[in-house]
């Protein structure tokens, strides 16, 4: 029983180092009291590439909105066609043609995706693509 329970201990002894990732530490060798995370990422690294990637799971999306194997089926068609023009946006255009490409493949994504869904998922998928092009910086609704 002893050997169980020390066995126990030490796995959660070193499973909660393995869990303390991105705690914030206090850099003392600088001389600073400044916090600074363990680990962060530069935007400025990330691959311009992934701004136009738009690859998603379609199982976890489909559970995500209560969509049936018939709409998801459908669906991974108009988005597949909208990954394909997000990715010709990115390599084949460029300026003022890419943010119109950009915009009309959006468009053409929310229509098409208005005759597959219902109400109810169609606002939340309408949610979804928001923050997603929001979060990746593209801003199609002001223009």
């Amino acid at each position: 029983m002893k050997k169980i329970i020390f066995t126990l201990i030490l796995f959660i002894s070193m499973s909660m180092n393995v869990m303390a990732y991105d705690v914030p530490v206090i850099n003392k060798f600088a001389n600073t009291d400044k916090i600074e995370l363990v680990h962060t990422i530069k935007k400025d690294t990330i691959n311009p590439v992934n701004k136009y990637d738009f690859t998603v799971n379609y199982r976890r999306l489909g559970v995500c909105l209560g969509m049936t194997l018939d709409q998801m089926d459908e669906f991974k068609l108009v988005f597949d066609q909208f990954k394909n023009d997000m990715m010709f946006a990115y390599t084949d255009c460029e300026g003022l043609t890419r943010d119109s490409v950009v915009r009309n493949s959006v468009l053409k994504n929310i229509k098409n995706t208005k005759f597959i869904l219902d109400d109810k998922q169609y606002k939340k998928y309408l949610v979804l693509m928001n923050t997603t092009l929001n979060n990746r910086g593209f801003n199609i609704a002001s223009k």
